[in-house]
């Protein structure tokens, strides 16, 4: 596939070229993770960036297509086309969105309508607002409308506001606040909306939600507690006629990526009301919200405890790149207790197996079994220690010979690519397994090594 440059793209995406690429975001954790990224699925691009551009002042941090690594971590077909455009307030450093547009795959809505009560995926995104009423008129414009009248709140702590619920494109819910007292302190700086704050998932158990992010990833959490209404509910974000009783009864939890409270992934399973199950639908390629991203320090140690939980993993241990990060290491899985949702936990700045590994990795004979960019077919290969190889697959076999150039291990085969050398080097992603990546820095396939 080729490349396209974010600048150039963004000139596709938008009409106009940026005066230069995006700068590349580095992620500084401290002892701490964050939620990076929302993602949506969308039908029109330009639609969906303008949304955000314009109603929460955000801006463009990248633009562009999708290369094959990430095609590759989605199961997608390798021939889809994966435009994408990643916004988010100015002065914050995570809680972004990236808006996908995905071609040739069959797609849904994730959540239709935005029913409080269906289960699976993301119910909807929370964001702080400077002007409510602005921010309501300018989403109206873009085609959104209100679950309800906005409504003022008082907290326990004293804090007031208001707030309001809209759905919009792709069925996205999005709950805005304003803060009226006090003045909204601690905050990165925001024109008219901060970083995405709480996303709201509704499941069928709450238990195993949290111990997912508990005891498996290792998040502080709040305490889980059940909501009880005694009285009839009276004006409500759920849509709910006035006189409704105990239909909004639930336990309600969440947990915390970051330790200052910045950021919520909330939970919530009702008691008594029940609705349609969308938890299969709560990944890509469909649309709506899709997805989240968290950064890690180590994601090996991670993938070993959720595998350890018996866990399934969505996608294996692999590398790709994601800009404008770069190149990361990472997996992905479905959210348990009736979520779904696509959850992908990655490691900055992948390190590929330097010259003196690659050396001692082939000083022996190796066989591995391997699985194309695609996982389509495969087959198996062999790397002798005198230089000579062998690789076979469904329909076939070669012989030829290898030799390693830095840290690159290039093959000569007598019968495929007219007996031209190509090269690749090795990342480690998992017990024995190796991704290699071609020198023009596409990803080859999984290497499983006996």
């Amino acid at each position: 596939m080729a490349h396209v440059t974010s600048a150039l793209a963004a000139m596709l995406l938008t009409g106009s070229a940026f005066a230069q690429e995006p700068a590349k975001i580095a992620l500084d954790l401290g002892d701490e993770t964050q939620i990076q990224e929302f993602i949506i699925g969308v039908d029109d691009l330009d639609r969906a960036r303008d949304v955000y551009t314009e109603a929460f002042d955000w801006q463009v941090k990248y633009a562009g297509r999708a290369d094959l690594g990430m095609t590759n971590l989605w199961r997608l077909d390798l021939k889809a086309k994966v435009d994408e455009v990643l916004v988010g307030n100015a002065e914050s450093k995570y809680g972004f969105v990236r808006l996908v547009h995905i071609d040739k795959a069959e797609r849904k809505i994730a959540r239709p309508n935005g029913s409080w009560f269906d289960t699976g995926g993301m119910l909807n995104l929370n964001v702080l607002v400077k002007d409510l009423d602005g921010t309501i008129a300018t989403l109206r414009r873009h085609g959104f409308h209100g679950f309800a009248e906005a409504e003022s709140y008082v907290y326990p702590t004293g804090a007031t506001g208001k707030s309001m619920m809209m759905i919009g494109h792709d069925d996205v819910v999005i709950s805005f606040q304003q803060r009226i007292s006090p003045p909204l302190a601690g905050w990165p700086l925001f024109t008219g909306a901060t970083h995405i704050e709480t996303g709201y998932q509704i499941v069928t158990d709450i238990a195993a939600w949290n111990d997912f992010w508990t005891k498996t990833v290792g998040l502080s959490a709040r305490e889980l507690r059940e909501r009880k209404a005694d009285k009839p509910i009276g004006a409500n974000d759920y849509r709910l006629p006035h006189n409704t009783k105990g239909l909004d009864d639930s336990k309600q939890g969440g947990a915390y990526p970051r330790k200052g409270g910045e950021q919520l992934l909330g939970v919530r399973q009702f008691t008594n009301a029940a609705g349609a199950d969308y938890a299969d639908r709560a990944a890509p390629p469909n649309l709506g919200i899709v997805g989240i991203r968290l950064p890690m320090k180590d994601v090996d140690a991670l993938a070993a405890r959720i595998a350890a939980a018996k866990i399934p993993f969505a996608a294996p241990m692999q590398v790709y790149n994601l800009p404008p990060y770069g190149k990361v290491k990472g997996f992905a899985v479905r959210q348990p207790g009736g979520s779904g949702l696509w959850t992908e936990f990655f490691e900055m700045n992948p390190a590929s197996m330097t010259a003196a590994e690659m050396k001692a990795f082939l000083s022996r004979d190796r066989k591995s079994t391997w699985v194309p960019t695609g996982m389509r077919g495969g087959g198996t290969s062999t790397f002798n220690a005198d230089g000579t190889a062998e690789v076979t697959w469904s329909t076939g076999k070669a012989v030829g010979r290898w030799a390693l150039k830095g840290n690159a291990i290039c093959t000569e085969w007598t019968t495929l690519r007219d007996g031209r050398e190509s090269c690749a080097i090795y990342y480690q992603v998992g017990d024995k397994v190796y991704q290699s990546y071609t020198m023009a820095d596409q990803p080859e396939g999984l290497n499983t090594y006996e």
